[in-house]
């Protein structure tokens, strides 16, 4: 097929071949990927330009990456599983970081937690311009290293014993670091999770 090339430059048009092998020009502004939304109970690396979307993180150890966009798990990341997020935008977990396993993710904008990091567990959670939000504990025996250097970190019920939480929140000033419950551990200020 005899495609003229005149004015494909000057759109910067991404070009797909269809299915009837036909040509199809989309325009690269309006191109965007649709969500993917997956049940992983196998080790499964997701990475793309939109919004990823996933029910459930089972028993795995895998990463999920959005270059453009937002990445929801709309449950929890289960028992002995080993995450990697990284996200554009938000990242948001339903529910928990289950039991003895270990999450490290990096979002543009904000990281919400529905529930908890679950005991044992260990959580590196990075929100570069915006806050980090667990609406109950730090469960105990787990470790957290949070980073909102540009916004507040929020505990709402606590951090459990014998748990350690590291953190940096603008500036690493205490006031900005707030737990509705009791610090029944230790909270070690300013910690840099990025070395």
């Amino acid at each position: 097929m005899d495609t003229p090339r005149r004015g494909l430059r000057s759109l910067r048009s991404v070009m797909l071949v269809s299915m009837l092998g036909g040509l199809l020009v989309v325009p690269s502004v309006s191109f965007r990927q649709p969500a993917v939304s997956v049940v992983m109970a196998a080790p499964q690396n997701i990475i793309q330009d939109g919004d990823i979307v996933v029910e459930t993180f089972s028993n795995a150890t895998a990463t999920l990456e959005s270059r453009h966009g937002s990445v929801t798990i709309n449950q929890k990341i289960d028992d002995h599983s080993n995450l990697t997020i990284r996200a554009a935008k938000n990242v948001t977990i339903g529910q928990k970081i289950d039991q003895h396993s270990s999450a490290d993710i990096v979002a543009g904008g904000s990281v919400d937690i529905g529930q908890k990091i679950d005991q044992h567990s260990v959580a590196r959670i990075v929100a570069q311009t915006g806050n980090i939000s667990i609406a109950q504990k730090v469960d105990q025996h787990s470790t957290a290293f949070l980073s909102a250097p540009a916004g507040n970190i929020n505990i709402g019920q606590g951090i459990d014993q014998h748990s350690i939480v590291h953190y940096l929140a603008k500036g690493a000033q205490l006031g900005t670091f707030s737990s509705g419950g009791t610090a029944d551990t230790n909270m070690n200020a300013p910690v840099d999770p990025n070395q």
